[in-house]
C-alpha cells in the first residue's frame, strides 16, 4: 500500500510504502533532492512491525 511522506525540506509529497522504507538505506525528494533515511533503530522497529502485520494478514486470509 503506497502512502506519501511530506518532504521535511520543501513539503513535497514523496510516494513511499513500508517495503521501500525498510529495504532502502535512504531515498530522496523528487523535488528538492534532499536525502532521507530512517534511523537504524526506527528501521528495525518498522521491519518487526511489518513482519507482524504480514503474519496477521496471512492468518486472517486463512480464515476466509
Amino acid at each position: 500500500m503506497a502512502h506519501e511522506i511530506p518532504c521535511p525540506d520543501c513539503n513535497t509529497p514523496i510516494p513511499a510504502d513500508m517495503k521501500m522504507l525498510i529495504s532502502e538505506n535512504n531515498f530522496s525528494c523528487p523535488n528538492c533532492g534532499i536525502q532521507i533515511a530512517l534511523d537504524k533503530r526506527a528501521s528495525d522497529k518498522v521491519t518487526d512491525t511489518f513482519k507482524s502485520f504480514e503474519e496477521m494478514k496471512k492468518r486472517l486470509d486463512g480464515l476466509n
